[in-house]
């Protein structure tokens, strides 16, 4: 029987991820009911901190949830960003395609030409403009 390697690395990963859960579990439940009553004191030279191991234990993670919600926002931000920066790329590439299909269409319309209503009075060479104005599509 033939397995797909995505497939293996799939369930592998599956695996490991459950093993890190159960791992986890356990050292939760170590923490809450083995640990110490007695006090944990830190000295930070500018700032003392006295609490207990489970204080402890509450503090590294509410420290390890707001460093994944920091990540989770970089992540977003700069999909986002790279998104409006392709975005930007195609409309500049059509721009250009545009540009050079009308400057080849009007060089052979060229002679025909010579009222600006035929034009819609925008341009001097004969085009106007089809792509949307940028500056009212800011976001």
């Amino acid at each position: 029987m033939v397995v797909d390697a995505a497939l293996t690395k799939g369930i592998q990963m599956l695996a490991l991820g459950l093993l890190l859960i159960v791992i986890a579990i356990i050292f939760i439940t170590a923490v809450l009911f083995g640990a110490n009553s007695g006090p944990v004191g830190f000295d930070l030279q500018v700032l003392e901190i006295e609490t207990t191991a489970i204080g402890v234990f509450g503090l590294g993670a509410l420290t390890l949830l707001v460093l994944m919600f920091g990540l989770l926002a970089i992540r977003l931000g700069t999909r986002k960003s790279l998104e409006h920066r392709r975005e930007r790329k195609e409309l500049k590439e059509l721009h250009a395609r545009e540009e050079k299909h009308a400057g080849s269409s009007s060089d052979a319309g060229r002679g025909t030409r010579t009222d600006d209503r035929a034009t819609g009075g925008s341009h001097t060479d004969g085009r106007t403009a089809d792509l949307p104005d940028q500056r009212t599509d800011r976001r």
